[in-house]
């Protein structure tokens, strides 16, 4: 008999609490049950019933606080407050406590806690235990009815064939009943009356030696012995009564050979003709029918009549053959009580019991069956499980023929009751050969499925060393596991079993992949237990020769993909080991496999493969059948069809348009995608507009930034330009086009180092490949609804996201660029409307030069057309000043600036064109100026005139005139006054109100400057001496001059500085603070400095000559 442990007790009592928790309709059962055994509940638990009740509909912190007050207010020891307080600590995690307290109902009510409440806890802690009171029981009671019938015999059956079966069997009751007497009957209620009362009190005793077990916990030293079973003694007068039973079994005996010889009569002999005792089958006595021998007369193991019984010191009896092969094979032990038998010599032969089945044999029509010696040992069990095979003479390999249900109870008693490991493996051994070989599952999985059983094979794993044992356990155990949930319950209720499971498979045992996989396990669990190099090695070894209800290969694959889909510390290694080992091809393999969870997971694997090493996408488009995979996705869930499609994404990545795998993998994949759709084919071009339409809706629905992003890298990704590595190439190659390589040939060059040198040739083709294809699809983009893309980037492009702004501009760039290429689709004008505003803004405000470069690229192209080039006219000033900060690193911007500068585009044609044009003055007018606003012109004349102008749109209007009364040279005007040079000597000054003033009046007046509140005049006098005078405005009174040597015909000023120009091509530089000479400048020989400007930063300034150049020189 097998000591309970700690560990056994928590199990068994945690699974029945457990669910009793899960199972509402068993817990309201079982509180009922409890409930009618106590006359009148207490309030206080009635009150702790209520509180659990309401602890188990609520979320688990309320259930915790619950179960405190349970705790608090149950009190007293009756059996309704013991079932509470074990649900109560079971909800509340403490298996100890909880199980205490269910132990301590069977200390307070057995017959109830055997019968109602936990019958499961009762057989597989307290039966083995109490088993010889239950065959003790068995044997008094047969040897009561076996008297009865041999003495009486039964009624005769019916002889018409319509009667009653039910009549017949109740009438044979009760004629047997009837011929019983007294004290036969009296015996019988007796003995039934006792064994209750025997189970009670050994219940009761048990139940207090297992709360000491549990009490002393796993860490005690001292071993504690199981109590004796308390067993009713027989007082003198039953000792009398079976002496008396004894003569009455040999009087019957004396009759049945009697009546051979016609020696009695003849109503005897039709009585036991008619031999048919009913008896309940639940008492564990086999009923049988007219032609059936009773049990007492067929032999346990062969299931034959007995030839030589012998009964052993356990009141058991055996054929005499069968037993001693049971013994010869090294068993001490009764095959069905599991006693130690104290001498192994056999007993002489049970006459009195070969000559009543002598007797019965004779007076039944009853046809004994075959003997077995000769028969096939196809379907044989070896009911001793020996670790030698059985010959095909033995009897007990011959007796297991068709006792398949039988042979698996007495095997699980032996898993489950067993004190010696070598008889558990055995059994283990059995019940496999037994699940094998039957065609009826149901019957053997609701037997094995019981907790009882599922930890019997857990304590093989823990215990065994044999492999054989080892894979049969874990065999039974997966296949259990994948048809019962309650299984898997039981199995994952105790985080050890898994870890065991885990250990023996980073042993060897492929098997426990199969059932870790049906436990479930979390992600965290799987990282932890490290079994990340065996299932590589399962994986690899893709051994299919094991039948269980998983692969072991697939299983392992799902284990790997549940570990690399959460990001760890260990994926990179993992995935370096199965692109590096040669694993990936084993993976590939797995897209081709029934399983559709199996596909999804290798997808899942190589996209994460992909990441990566971007390199292997090349050997998986070599070998990758996706037929299957594309006929997954009609029948998959949102989140895989997903990865389905970001797996196609990933492979279409290829950095060769002319090799062997890049026009058979889209020529297979275009066929595929077809067979997806046979029952409604459809043209190419109304999939690749739906495919538009949608990558367009995507990236305008603002409700979610991460499909806005992903679209946009989609059509960034369609230019198909990539790396061997699958890096994309787009935003270098365009810098590239932008005049910029220093990116793109960083990038050529860090590939370059990863693989060998190819043929110019190749790359040569490579590339016209590469161009004809991004002509292809960039044709597709930008023609779809009358360029609806370019709305859709614009939106992007003013996004704070960003990652999604940068990848619209990259893609807006990109189109852009190509309607230059591209024959004229006529969307040019929707995209200039679309993207300037935003490329001017970026060219102005980029905070990276790269993003300038690609605002210059997509700018460029709107230049090939008049109304582009006078869009770009109204922003010349700030795409001017882009270009030459530009202009040093890109080939591009200084073609961009000569062009501009010098008027004409690519195709020499002009850049400025008449916008409008007026003829107010009657002469020449000889000088302009704009007002600080810039809202306003003012133009003077020769005709005396000076004219104010209104500025929109690029259209003017004259809306004052002022007479001046002298011609207008030179002006300059204010935001009160206007100052110019008349045809005489001085400066007149004229305010807007009417009044003037001359300044200077003995000078000759050559040019004029007003900048901020300073009149700069440059005189000339009759020493051909010229003066520059300085004016205050407040006062008009002198501040200072300055002595040039030079006859100066133009000045500009800016902040710091004052340029005077010469007629004779000489530039002076002069401090505007200090007006000392800074430097000077020859600009020509032969020609004269007209007229001069300077921008607003001051950096810039720009003369013309007076042989018609315009030169732009930069401040260094």
């Amino acid at each position: 008999m097998t000591d309970r442990t700690p560990a056994v007790v928590l199990r068994h009592t945690t699974a029945f609490l457990d669910e009793a928790l899960s199972n509402p309709k068993l817990r309201h059962r079982i509180i009922s049950s409890v409930r009618r055994t106590v006359s009148s509940a207490s309030p206080a638990s009635l009150r702790a019933l209520s509180l659990l009740s309401h602890a188990l509909d609520s979320p688990s912190a309320a259930a915790s606080d619950a179960a405190d007050k349970i705790l608090l207010s149950v009190s007293g020891r009756n059996p309704l407050s013991a079932l509470l307080l074990a649900l109560a600590h079971a909800l509340r995690g403490r298996a100890s406590a909880a199980a205490l307290a269910l132990l301590d109902l069977f200390s307070l009510e057995p017959a109830l806690s055997r019968h109602e409440v936990a019958p499961e806890v009762f057989e597989a802690l307290f039966l083995p235990h109490l088993l010889p009171v239950l065959h003790w029981f068995a044997n008094q009671r047969s040897r009561i009815l076996t008297s009865t019938s041999l003495r009486f015999g039964c009624p005769p059956a019916a002889n018409g064939e319509g009667d009653d079966d039910r009549s017949v069997e109740a009438a044979a009751a009760m004629s047997l009943l009837s011929r019983m007497s007294d004290g036969q009957a009296g015996r019988l209620k007796d003995l039934e009356r006792g064994y209750e009362e025997v189970l009670d009190a050994n219940c009761k005793v048990y139940a207090e030696y297992l709360k000491e077990v549990v009490e002393m916990g796993d860490g005690g030293r001292l071993v504690l012995a199981p109590p004796q079973l308390v067993l009713t003694r027989a007082s003198p007068e039953e000792r009398r009564s079976d002496e008396a039973i004894e003569v009455e079994e040999a009087l019957a005996a004396r009759a049945a050979i009697g009546s051979r010889d016609g020696r009695y009569n003849r109503h005897a002999q039709d009585s036991a003709e008619s031999l048919c005792p009913q008896i309940d089958d639940s008492d564990n006595i086999v009923a049988h029918n007219k032609q059936t021998p009773p049990k007492e007369f067929v032999c346990p193991i062969t299931s034959n009549l007995f030839d030589d019984p012998v009964t052993l010191e356990t009141g058991q009896t055996y054929e005499r053959r069968a037993i001693k092969e049971w013994l010869d094979r090294g068993n001490s032990t009764c095959p069905i009580t599991r006693q130690k038998l104290q001498s192994s010599q056999l007993p002489k032969t049970n006459y009195v019991l070969k000559r009543l089945i002598g007797s019965w044999v004779e007076e039944n029509p009853y046809s004994t069956p075959n003997r077995l010696e000769n028969s096939p040992p196809k379907n044989a069990r070896d009911l001793s499980m020996s670790q030698s095979s059985p010959s095909s003479t033995s009897i007990i390999y011959q007796a297991s023929v068709g006792g398949s249900a039988s042979d698996l109870r007495l095997a699980i008693s032996c898993l489950c009751t067993s004190e010696f490991i070598d008889e558990s493996e055995k059994a283990v051994l059995q019940i496999e050969k037994l699940w094998r070989d039957t065609s009826s599952e149901s019957d053997i999985i609701a037997m094995l499925a019981k907790p009882a059983t599922v930890n019997g094979f857990i304590e093989i794993l823990f215990k065994s060393v044999d492999l054989q044992v080892l894979r049969a356990a874990i065999f039974l155990l997966a296949e259990l596991a994948s048809k019962d949930k309650f299984v898997v319950q039981t199995l994952t209720r105790v985080d050890s079993d898994v870890k065991c499971m885990a250990a023996l498979f980073k042993k060897g045992l492929v098997e426990a992949a199969v059932l870790i996989f049906l436990l479930s396990p979390q992600w965290e669990s799987l990282v932890e237990m490290d079994m990340t190099d065996a299932l590589l090695r399962v994986i690899e070894k893709n051994d299919d020769e094991l039948k269980m209800c998983v692969n072991p290969k697939t299983a392992s694959l799902l284990l790997l993909w549940q570990i690399l889909r959460e990001e760890n510390s260990d994926s990179s290694m993992i995935l370096h080991s199965i692109i590096s080992d040669g694993i990936i091809e084993r993976v590939i393999l797995s897209m081709e496999a029934d399983m559709v969870e199996e596909r999804i997971a290798a997808v899942g694997i190589l996209i994460k493969c992909i990441a990566e090493d971007g390199r292997c996408r090349k050997i998986i488009a070599d070998k990758a059948q996706l037929e299957p995979v594309l006929q997954s996705f009609t029948i998959v869930n949102d989140f895989d069809r997903f990865e389905i499609v970001h797996f196609l994404f990933e492979l279409v990545k290829l950095n060769r348009y002319l090799s062997s795998v890049f026009p058979p993998f889209f020529f297979r994949l275009e066929l595929n995608c077809f067979s997806v759709h046979q029952v409604e084919p459809r043209k190419m071009s109304i999939y690749r507009e739906d495919a538009v339409d949608t990558l367009i809706s995507c990236l305008r629905n603002a409700d979610f930034p991460g499909t806005q992003l992903k679209a946009a890298e989609t059509i960034l990704a369609l230019q198909g330009r990539f790396s061997s590595s699958g890096r994309p190439l787009a935003r270098a190659l365009l810098l590239k086009h932008a005049g910029i390589r220093k990116g793109y040939r960083a990038l050529k060059e860090a590939e370059q180092t990863r693989s060998a040198p190819e043929r110019s040739e190749f790359n040569l083709e490579e590339e016209k490949a590469a161009e004809e294809w991004e002509r292809k699809i960039a044709f597709a983009l930008v023609s779809h609804e009358f360029g609806l893309v370019f709305e859709a980037l614009s939106d992007g492009l003013k996004s704070r996201n960003l990652e999604l702004s940068s990848a619209c501009l990259i893609s807006a760039t990109w189109l852009s660029h190509m309607l230059s290429i591209l024959p004229d689709t006529g969307v040019r004008g929707a995209a200039r409307v679309c993207l300037l505003k935003q490329y001017i803004l970026i060219l102005k405000s980029a905070r990276h030069s790269d993003d300038k470069a690609l605002s210059m690229l997509a700018l460029r192209s709107f230049m090939h057309d008049e109304e582009g080039l006078l869009d770009l006219t109204l922003h010349i000033k700030d795409i001017l000043k882009t270009l030459r900060e530009l202009k040093k690193s890109s080939g591009l911007a200084y073609e961009m600036l000569k062009l501009l500068s010098d008027g004409q585009d690519s195709s020499d044609e002009s850049i400025l064109h008449l916008v409008h044009e007026t003829n107010e003055h009657s002469k020449a007018v000889t000088s302009l100026a704009t007002s600080q606003s810039g809202e306003k012109l003012y133009s003077g004349s020769l005709d005396k005139t000076v004219r104010v102008w209104a500025v929109h749109d690029g259209w003017i209007h004259c809306t004052e005139t002022f007479d001046t009364k002298d011609p207008v040279r030179n002006l300059s005007v204010a935001d009160t006054f206007v100052c110019f040079a008349p045809q005489g000597a001085g400066v007149k000054v004229l305010s807007w109100k009417g009044a003037s003033k001359i300044l200077s009046p003995n000078k000759n007046v050559r040019s004029l400057a007003l900048v901020q509140g300073k009149l700069y005049c440059g005189c000339n006098d009759s020493s051909i001496q010229l003066l520059l005078q300085v004016w205050s405005t407040s006062n008009y009174s002198l501040v200072g001059s300055i002595q040039s040597s030079i006859e100066v015909r133009c000045m500009a000023m800016s902040r710091e500085l004052i340029y005077l120009g010469s007629k004779t091509g000489i530039l002076e530089i002069w401090s505007k603070d200090k007006l000392t000479a800074i430097g000077s400048l020859q600009i020509g020989t032969d020609c004269k400095v007209q007229c001069m400007d300077v921008d607003a930063d001051g950096e810039i300034l720009v003369l013309g000559t007076s042989d018609g150049r315009l030169q732009a020189w930069g401040l260094t």
